[in-house]
């Protein structure tokens, strides 16, 4: 018997999606196995809809649902010697699953290190995100806002204003994201079960969505959905570039410190008046 399990994965939701996803997508179909298992968080093993359900395993539920502990690979609820005891127990559900030997399991993790190391984008695998749970919010037909922490505060709170007011819209995202108060999603009681398949289907079935550049651009484009995302880091998002994904209706805006404020909320108006959504 000759089997692979890929992670486990303890890290951050950007990492995972715009690394760790697209590397065990790759290796699922670069690779030859008698069977593929993949390990991570449980509310995001909706992910790897390519490896059959059953060889779907969580991690720890604690280490998931601690999503400011998670910072790139890394989880600082746990060590280097903690990580490799989840590495032992997830193979341990294996052989008792499987009625194997240690022997017969090989595993590709990225390195459990602080300082992300990006995997190559030829070891990369792009492909749409399905989810499983629909939001029983989602209105479709509004304009999603997702007002990711790497944003400037202030700039940010300037967009959401002028966008709530003038459009039909709503605030989503994950704990990472600010204005909790106004944030759709988290508020769930259901949240941490479910929340970000939530956050997906309410990007599926938006007019466009609204955020800074971040991993929610990377999701947007990739989901091929309308985006207008600004900032300083805008080369990897443009036209032809590899987070672009071929989405014709991606708008980035370069911007710095010096920036008008007024500046990107014109653009969002011409940019949702040339797609002609409202």
């Amino acid at each position: 018997m000759n089997l692979l399990v890929i992670g486990p994965y303890v890290g951050d939701w950007e990492q995972e999606i715009v690394n760790f996803r697209p590397y065990a997508r790759w290796l699922y179909e670069s690779v030859e196995y008698d069977d593929i298992f993949i390990s991570s968080h449980y509310n995001r093993l909706f992910l790897y809809d390519f490896i059959p359900e059953k060889n779907r395993i969580p991690i720890y539920k604690y280490l998931s649902v601690y999503e400011y502990d998670q910072c790139g690979y890394y989880n600082k609820r746990i060590n280097q010697k903690n990580f490799r005891s989840i590495s032992k127990y997830v193979k341990q559900i294996i052989i008792n699953n499987e009625k194997c030997t240690k022997k017969d399991i090989d595993s590709y993790q990225v390195n459990y290190v602080k300082n992300v190391k990006h995997i190559p984008i030829y070891n990369k695998v792009f492909s749409k995100i399905k989810v499983n749970h629909s939001c029983p919010l989602t209105n479709m037909g509004k304009i999603v806002i997702i007002p990711d922490i790497s944003a400037d505060v202030k700039i940010m709170e300037k967009v959401y204003n002028h966008v709530i007011e003038k459009y039909d819209s709503v605030i989503i995202g994950d704990m990472k994201t600010e204005f909790p108060e106004s944030n759709t999603i988290t508020p769930m009681i259901n949240y941490f079960d479910y929340g970000y398949e939530y956050i997906i289907n309410y990007i599926n079935t938006s007019k466009m969505v609204i955020c800074p550049t971040s991993v929610w651009t990377f999701i947007s484009n990739l989901q091929n959905k309308p985006v207008f995302s600004w900032g300083e880091n805008v080369s990897l998002f443009k036209e032809d570039s590899i987070y672009n994904f071929d989405n014709k209706n991606s708008f980035i805006l370069p911007t710095n410190d010096e920036t008008n404020p007024d500046l990107i909320t014109k653009s969002i108006d011409k940019f949702i008046k040339d797609l002609k959504i409202v």
